[in-house]
Protein backbone atom coordinates (compact mmCIF):
# COMPACT_ATOMS: atom_id res chain seq x y z
CA UNK A 1 0.00 0.00 0.00
CA UNK A 2 1.20 3.53 -0.71
CA UNK A 3 -0.12 7.07 -0.31
CA UNK A 4 -1.07 9.55 -3.00
CA UNK A 5 -2.04 12.65 -0.99
CA UNK A 6 -5.55 11.57 0.09
CA UNK A 7 -5.72 10.11 3.61
CA UNK A 8 -9.08 8.43 2.90
CA UNK A 9 -7.84 6.63 -0.18
CA UNK A 10 -6.15 3.25 0.17
CA UNK A 11 -4.10 1.65 -2.57
CA UNK A 12 -3.32 -2.00 -3.35
CA UNK A 13 -1.38 -3.65 -6.14
CA UNK A 14 -3.58 -5.14 -8.85
CA UNK A 15 -3.24 -8.92 -8.72
CA UNK A 16 -1.16 -10.15 -11.63
CA UNK A 17 0.21 -6.64 -12.18
CA UNK A 18 2.13 -6.19 -8.90
CA UNK A 19 4.59 -3.31 -9.11
CA UNK A 20 3.02 -2.13 -12.38
CA UNK A 21 -0.46 -0.88 -11.43
CA UNK A 22 -2.39 -0.13 -8.26
CA UNK A 23 -6.10 0.30 -7.61
CA UNK A 24 -7.60 2.51 -4.92
CA UNK A 25 -10.70 1.94 -2.81
CA UNK A 26 -12.13 4.96 -4.66
CA UNK A 27 -11.81 3.25 -8.06
CA UNK A 28 -8.75 5.05 -9.40
CA UNK A 29 -5.97 3.20 -11.22
CA UNK A 30 -2.36 4.33 -10.95
CA UNK A 31 0.46 3.27 -13.28
CA UNK A 32 3.86 2.86 -11.63
CA UNK A 33 5.32 2.62 -15.13
CA UNK A 34 4.30 6.15 -16.18
CA UNK A 35 3.66 7.56 -12.68
CA UNK A 36 0.22 8.73 -13.79
CA UNK A 37 -3.41 7.94 -13.15
CA UNK A 38 -4.97 5.99 -15.98
CA UNK A 39 -7.95 7.34 -17.89
CA UNK A 40 -11.01 5.11 -17.98
CA UNK A 41 -13.37 4.54 -20.87
CA UNK A 42 -16.94 3.26 -20.95
CA UNK A 43 -17.52 -0.19 -22.36
CA UNK A 44 -20.68 -1.20 -24.24
CA UNK A 45 -22.49 -1.98 -20.98
CA UNK A 46 -21.67 1.46 -19.47
CA UNK A 47 -19.05 0.10 -17.06
CA UNK A 48 -15.82 2.02 -16.64
CA UNK A 49 -12.84 0.06 -17.87
CA UNK A 50 -9.11 0.47 -18.18
CA UNK A 51 -6.45 -1.25 -20.30
CA UNK A 52 -3.49 -2.75 -18.45
CA UNK A 53 -0.26 -3.78 -20.18
CA UNK A 54 2.03 -6.60 -19.21
CA UNK A 55 4.67 -8.30 -21.34
CA UNK A 56 3.47 -6.32 -24.38
CA UNK A 57 -0.11 -7.54 -24.04
CA UNK A 58 -3.01 -5.23 -23.27
CA UNK A 59 -6.03 -6.54 -21.40
CA UNK A 60 -9.16 -4.55 -20.47
CA UNK A 61 -10.63 -4.76 -16.98
CA UNK A 62 -13.71 -3.17 -15.53
CA UNK A 63 -12.94 -0.87 -12.62
CA UNK A 64 -15.59 -2.40 -10.35
CA UNK A 65 -13.98 -5.83 -10.85
CA UNK A 66 -10.53 -4.49 -9.98
CA UNK A 67 -11.90 -2.75 -6.86
CA UNK A 68 -13.93 -5.81 -5.90
CA UNK A 69 -11.00 -8.22 -6.28
CA UNK A 70 -8.70 -5.98 -4.26
CA UNK A 71 -11.00 -4.74 -1.50
CA UNK A 72 -14.08 -7.00 -1.34
CA UNK A 73 -12.98 -10.55 -2.15
CA UNK A 74 -12.89 -13.05 -4.96
CA UNK A 75 -15.94 -13.96 -7.02
CA UNK A 76 -16.57 -17.63 -6.31
CA UNK A 77 -19.52 -20.01 -6.47
CA UNK A 78 -21.42 -17.91 -8.99
CA UNK A 79 -21.11 -14.63 -7.08
CA UNK A 80 -20.75 -11.37 -9.00
CA UNK A 81 -19.86 -7.80 -8.12
CA UNK A 82 -22.89 -5.55 -7.73
CA UNK A 83 -23.11 -1.76 -7.52
CA UNK A 84 -25.21 -1.13 -4.41
CA UNK A 85 -26.57 2.21 -5.69
CA UNK A 86 -26.99 0.80 -9.25
CA UNK A 87 -24.66 3.52 -10.61
CA UNK A 88 -22.13 1.71 -12.80
CA UNK A 89 -19.73 4.66 -12.62
CA UNK A 90 -19.60 4.69 -8.79
CA UNK A 91 -16.76 2.24 -8.24
CA UNK A 92 -15.81 3.03 -4.66
CA UNK A 93 -15.29 -0.06 -2.51
CA UNK A 94 -18.17 0.88 -0.21
CA UNK A 95 -20.53 0.74 -3.23
CA UNK A 96 -19.42 -2.70 -4.43
CA UNK A 97 -20.66 -5.96 -2.92
CA UNK A 98 -20.53 -9.65 -3.71
CA UNK A 99 -23.99 -10.79 -4.80
CA UNK A 100 -25.74 -13.69 -6.45
CA UNK A 101 -27.38 -13.13 -9.84
CA UNK A 102 -30.76 -13.18 -8.08
CA UNK A 103 -29.64 -10.48 -5.63
CA UNK A 104 -28.44 -8.40 -8.58
CA UNK A 105 -31.78 -8.76 -10.37
CA UNK A 106 -33.60 -7.62 -7.23
CA UNK A 107 -31.25 -4.61 -7.09
CA UNK A 108 -31.91 -3.58 -10.70
CA UNK A 109 -33.42 -0.22 -11.41
CA UNK A 110 -36.22 0.82 -13.65
CA UNK A 111 -35.59 0.05 -17.33
CA UNK A 112 -34.36 3.07 -19.31
CA UNK A 113 -37.35 2.89 -21.67
CA UNK A 114 -39.93 2.51 -18.89
CA UNK A 115 -41.94 5.73 -19.02
CA UNK A 116 -43.96 4.79 -15.91
CA UNK A 117 -40.92 4.77 -13.66
CA UNK A 118 -42.15 1.57 -11.99
CA UNK A 119 -39.83 -1.41 -11.70
CA UNK A 120 -41.11 -4.53 -13.54
CA UNK A 121 -44.13 -2.64 -14.96
CA UNK A 122 -44.34 -1.17 -18.44
CA UNK A 123 -47.03 0.09 -20.83
CA UNK A 124 -47.59 -1.55 -24.19
CA UNK A 125 -50.34 0.23 -26.09
CA UNK A 126 -53.27 0.35 -23.62
CA UNK A 127 -51.99 -2.54 -21.49
CA UNK A 128 -50.00 -2.62 -18.27
CA UNK A 129 -47.44 -5.45 -18.37
CA UNK A 130 -45.84 -6.88 -15.26
CA UNK A 131 -42.79 -9.03 -15.97
CA UNK A 132 -40.43 -10.40 -13.36
CA UNK A 133 -37.39 -12.36 -14.46
CA UNK A 134 -35.23 -14.56 -12.25
CA UNK A 135 -32.25 -16.55 -13.52
CA UNK A 136 -33.08 -15.56 -17.09
CA UNK A 137 -36.65 -16.90 -16.98
CA UNK A 138 -40.00 -15.22 -16.45
CA UNK A 139 -41.30 -16.19 -13.01
CA UNK A 140 -44.25 -13.83 -13.26
CA UNK A 141 -45.88 -12.24 -16.28
CA UNK A 142 -49.29 -10.64 -16.29
CA UNK A 143 -51.07 -8.09 -18.49
CA UNK A 144 -53.97 -5.77 -17.63
CA UNK A 145 -56.22 -3.56 -19.75
CA UNK A 146 -55.70 0.05 -18.70
CA UNK A 147 -59.47 0.62 -19.03
CA UNK A 148 -60.13 -1.91 -16.25
CA UNK A 149 -57.08 -1.51 -13.98
CA UNK A 150 -55.12 1.43 -12.63
CA UNK A 151 -51.37 1.69 -12.27
CA UNK A 152 -51.90 1.37 -8.52
CA UNK A 153 -53.63 -2.00 -9.10
CA UNK A 154 -50.66 -3.22 -11.14
CA UNK A 155 -48.20 -2.02 -8.48
CA UNK A 156 -50.15 -3.87 -5.77
CA UNK A 157 -50.22 -7.11 -7.80
CA UNK A 158 -46.49 -6.81 -8.48
CA UNK A 159 -45.69 -6.11 -4.82
CA UNK A 160 -47.89 -8.98 -3.62
CA UNK A 161 -46.01 -11.37 -5.90
CA UNK A 162 -42.56 -10.04 -4.89
CA UNK A 163 -43.46 -10.52 -1.22
CA UNK A 164 -44.03 -14.23 -1.87
CA UNK A 165 -40.55 -14.93 -3.21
Amino acid sequence: MFSLLNDNEMWLDIEGYEGLYSISNMGRVYSHITNKFLKCTLNKKDYLQVGLYKDGVRKNYTIHSLVGNAFIGKRENGLTFDHVDRNRQNNSADNIRLATRQEQVINTGVSKNNKLGEKHIAISGNIYRIRIIRNGKYVFSKSFQMSKYTLEDAVKIRDDFLNTI
